[in-house]
């Protein structure tokens, strides 16, 4: 299940049910990949349908009090596509190394970009 950029609408009194929603039509064993603007940085502030912008940890708890299991929890460095036009390496090794640079560089720069989150649902 995806929810690409869609929590941050719903309205802030409806979080609760939200999440319980997504746990209920959730398999056991499913899993849930979220994107949402990060509320420390970015423009989402000028877009008015924002009205439910928070915190990366607040997301986590969240989740985590619906008994998910956070799996993947940041903010995304992009260093792949920059490395990708500097450093030529084989998609092998490119595969190895993207997540653990992308999860160090987004846990060490959570101010910035967009949260994404991967939780699933236990059995």
């Amino acid at each position: 299940m995806t929810a690409f950029d869609v929590i941050e609408h719903i309205h802030p009194k409806d979080t609760l049910n939200m999440v319980e929603e997504i746990r209920r039509v959730l398999k056991s064993d499913g899993i849930i990949i979220i994107t949402t603007p990060n509320s420390n940085f970015g423009s989402w502030v000028f877009d008015l349908t924002h009205i439910n912008v928070r915190p990366p940890k607040f997301w986590k708890l969240i989740f985590e009090e619906h008994n998910f299991e956070v799996k993947m929890f940041y903010v995304p460095s992009f260093l792949k596509y920059y490395m990708k036009n500097h450093i030529p390496m084989p998609d092998s090794i490119e595969f190895l190394v993207e997540e653990p640079f992308r999860y160090m560089l987004g846990r060490y720069s959570a101010r910035k970009g967009r949260l994404y989150l991967l939780a699933k649902k236990p059995r």
